[in-house]
């Protein structure tokens, strides 16, 4: 729901983007309208907003996990948490070697792997 709302809400005097696309830059106020939409708050409506984005642009896998009940909210949001400092490239690396198994793990093992994974396709950068 998300992520097609900002599909809809491109920023003032932007373009509206194509079928199946976000537009170049999106409204400032799609948070506000999740967090009247769900009555929550703003910097958890911010959360959900770049959750549903980065399942939507960067994570399929992930998306379909969540989708298809292989995965919660949970997990899903520690994969993208995990791989939003990483490329789209590295990201993707990481997600097709954890998804799969995410449902299985307890949330402390998931971000472990996840820790691991990251140092290991970057590891310039310090885990999360």
């Amino acid at each position: 729901m998300a992520a097609e709302l900002a599909r809809r809400r491109p920023a003032d005097r932007t373009p509206p983007a194509g079928p199946g696309a976000f537009p170049p830059q999106l409204s400032e106020f799609i948070s506000d309208e999740i967090a009247a939409a769900l009555t929550v708050s703003g910097p958890a409506a911010s959360a959900l907003l770049d959750l549903a984005l980065d399942l939507a642009t960067r994570l399929p896998g992930t998306a379909r996990a969540l989708r298809d009940g292989v995965i919660d909210y949970p997990r899903a949001r520690l994969i993208a948490e995990a791989t939003r400092i990483l490329s789209d490239q590295q990201a993707g690396q990481i997600e097709a070697q954890i998804v799969s198994r995410a449902g299985e793990w307890a949330t402390g093992r998931l971000r472990a792997a996840l820790a691991r994974a990251v140092i290991a396709v970057d590891s310039n950068r310090p885990p999360f």
